[in-house]
């Protein structure tokens, strides 16, 4: 495992967290507050909104609740991390980006609660009822299945050690 390899979580955490910064400013710059916009007709549209919620607004207008949960999420994911990293090669390259995209995304959305007290949402599916989200959300998401990936990769890699 080369050195190089710990740059990975680096990479990704400024990676999606630019993306979301860039989105929610284009997205605060060029869209409507609840207006929609078809994207991709039939499978996206964008329509700015706000939320002072956590995930599927949960904790709606309770802004010390959501954010310190928030925070010390994100500051138990960093140290457990460092922690890790500490103790010598034990991550799989899939964990150091999953880490980075959760901590990108984690990152964004709490700079927002910071700045403006809610995080700026504008993507919607089109063909589904569902909460309208953010590109942090999406990092989230991408780094919680890199993580599932991980373990996989870690069970299979342990299962054919041990035969």
């Amino acid at each position: 495992m080369s050195k190089n390899s710990k740059l990975i979580t680096f990479i990704f955490l400024f990676l999606s967290l630019g993306a979301d910064i860039l989105t929610k400013i284009w997205a605060k710059s060029n869209l409507t507050p609840g207006a929609e916009y078809k994207a991709i007709p039939g499978l996206i549209n964008f329509t700015l909104t706000t939320n002072t919620g956590g995930a599927f607004s949960f904790g709606q207008n309770n802004f010390w609740m959501v954010t310190g949960a928030a925070s010390l999420l994100t500051l138990a994911i960093i140290a457990w991390w460092i922690k890790k990293e500490l103790k010598g090669p034990t991550f799989l390259n899939t964990e150091r980006t999953a880490i980075g995209f959760l901590l990108g995304g984690a990152l964004g959305n709490l700079i927002d609660r910071f700045r403006f007290g809610k995080v700026t949402d504008f993507i919607e599916f089109a063909f589904i009822n569902f909460p309208i989200f953010n590109v942090a959300d999406i990092s989230i998401d991408i780094g919680i299945g890199l993580l599932y990936i991980a373990l996989w990769q870690k069970h299979k890699m342990e299962k054919s050690q041990s035969e």
